[in-house]
């Protein structure tokens, strides 16, 4: 009798050891780390368009920013959207657009991107 309850509290001991850290686990919120995608630098003239794509080709729904930093790291222009798999997105930029006055104006393609399975969003609005 005594040796089946103690396999009995061992039974529930062992439950209880298994299932808190799993309770715990399935209640916690980690939201996407960002993957960031930087090209060089590139040089555009007159005339010259520079341009980013991105398609998704993961399973969930991805939220992503991209955007053109100067040699200086400023950004010149920048676009924000959500792509479902399968969907590409995309942006230019052409040289009238930050050249007034240089001959050759230096450019940084960068993509920040993360997958919305949890449905949080992570980018700014700037």
């Amino acid at each position: 009798m005594k040796s089946s309850k103690l396999i009995l509290k061992m039974i529930a001991i062992c439950f209880a050891v298994v299932a808190i850290p799993v309770l715990t686990a399935a209640q916690s919120v980690v939201p996407p780390t960002p993957i960031y995608s930087m090209s060089g630098l590139v040089g555009i003239t007159r005339r010259e368009t520079v341009g980013i794509h991105f398609t998704n080709v993961g399973r969930y729904t991805r939220s992503v920013r991209l955007y053109f930093l100067d040699a200086e790291g400023r950004i010149l222009k920048s676009s924000a959207d959500r792509v479902m798999p399968g969907k590409s997105v995309n942006i230019y930029m052409f040289y009238a657009e930050v050249g007034k006055g240089y001959d050759r104006v230096l450019v940084r393609a960068v993509a920040r991107f993360a997958d919305l399975s949890g449905g949080a969003t992570w980018f700014d609005a700037r």
